[in-house]
């Protein structure tokens, strides 16, 4: 059966300006639907999806924040996502939960293979409340090559788990085009390991240091040297006592 639209506030309200506002200030990779590229905060001004395909009016999600983070190795592929889920219902206080998938797309933009990331705990959405966001965060550990990939979240209801509302790249622009990669494949400098001292001579022993000792360094030498001038002093004190 067909459902009415149910009616949805309007398209930027004082809380989403505000976003926008501190997004912007903070300059912070903070992508929104009409953020272009999604790590550029240059057009950080949030807006509802693109269409308004409802699949239930029981809820739905309004709005989607996506922040990409850990880039260690400076290659433009990030291996954390965090994910803000801004749903409203008609009702006070309504229990949800949602599924969070990942799209791997060829160069064309096709998806090719969509994988479960996760399935969030419970959480209650109150009416038109923008307080009421769900947060999560994603670290890809392993198995994610370099490449640009999309997400799809689904809302359920958490008493019936039937599914109440789904959105993806058609409808945020800024869950597609996401460019990750898993900590597997950060390249980091590795210094060369420590190697040991190896004396080509079984009679001598051998101490090196670095010359970045410092002070340090200056006051062993001098400890040593005092050390090998202290006794002739001394000998050489007593001769002139007994003269």
């Amino acid at each position: 059966m067909t459902q009415t639209p149910p009616t949805r506030r309007p398209l930027l309200n004082a809380r989403l300006l505000l976003k926008a506002l501190l997004m912007t200030a903070l300059s912070i990779p903070w992508q929104n639907a009409l953020a272009n590229p999604v790590t550029q905060a240059d057009d950080a001004t949030p807006a509802p999806r693109s269409n308004n395909v409802f699949l239930s009016d029981q809820a739905w999600i309004n709005d989607i924040g996506t922040l990409l983070y850990a880039d260690p190795d400076g290659d433009g592929y990030f291996s954390g996502i965090s994910l803000s889920i801004d749903a409203d219902t008609p009702y006070s206080s309504f229990e949800v939960f949602a599924a969070i998938d990942i799209i791997t797309l060829t160069s064309q933009s096709q998806d090719v293979l969509t994988e479960r990331l996760l399935t969030t705990r419970n959480f209650d959405i109150y009416g038109y409340s923008g307080s009421d966001e769900y947060r999560v965060d994603i670290d890809l550990v392993r198995n994610y090559s370099p490449g640009t990939y999309a997400l799809e979240i689904t809302l359920f209801d958490a008493r019936t788990e039937r599914l109440i509302d789904r959105v993806g790249a058609n409808d945020f622009r800024n869950l597609r085009n996401l460019p990750l990669e898993s900590e597997d494949n950060d390249t980091f400098f590795t210094p060369v390991s420590e190697r040991p001292i190896e004396p080509a001579n079984d009679d001598i022993r051998v101490s090196e240091y670095a010359g970045g000792t410092g002070f340090g360094m200056i006051m062993m030498v001098l400890v040593v040297a005092l050390a090998r001038i202290y006794p002739a002093y001394r000998q050489r004190t007593r001769e002139l006592e007994r003269n």
